[in-house]
Formats: structure tokens, C-alpha cells, sequence
């Protein structure tokens, strides 16, 4: 499972810490959230997904484990198999 945040949400969540100190930024949403349907009431709203759960397939090969990998293993199957193939002979 992995979460996902709408890309528009996180811009304006960056956005608002990189300006406004921490002990406001509930408050400073709350009067967002309030004022848009005055500041943006004439446009059309369009439903959003702000935060997704989404499954991935099983399938799918996680990143944090992959990166955690220190080396892939092919190259070290590889290369044992040619040692072991030379050792045969």
C-alpha cells in the first residue's frame, strides 16, 4: 500500500510552510478554506482525491527494498557461475 497526495495539495502545502510559521498553519487553512468559494466561487470545482491509498500490484517490485540492497545480486550469480564453470574444467 502506498499513500498518495494530490500533486496540486502537496504545491500548496509546500508552499504555505516555506511561508507562514508552523503555529498558524491550521489556522491560515481553516481561512483559506473559508474564503475560497468568495476568492474562487465563479470557476467550476473539480473533485480531487487530497489523499489516495492505492495498492500496489504484488507484482510490482518495492523501491525501499531495492534501494536498501547494498549490491543487486545478479552480478555476484554471474560471476560465481563463471568461477565455478572455469573450476569444472
Amino acid at each position: 500500500m502506498e499513500l498518495e497526495i494530490d500533486l496540486d495539495v502537496k504545491l500548496v502545502l509546500e508552499f504555505m510552510q516555506s511561508g507562514i510559521s508552523a503555529d498558524r498553519l491550521v489556522a491560515v487553512a481553516a481561512g483559506v478554506n473559508a474564503l475560497a468559494p468568495v476568492v474562487w466561487g465563479r470557476f467550476e470545482a473539480k473533485d480531487i482525491s487530497v489523499l489516495r491509498l492505492v495498492s500496489l500490484p504484488i507484482s510490482a517490485p518495492r523501491v525501499e527494498h531495492t534501494q536498501s540492497c547494498a549490491r543487486s545480486p545478479l552480478p555476484e550469480l554471474a560471476s560465481a557461475g563463471g568461477d565455478s564453470e572455469a573450476e569444472a574444467s
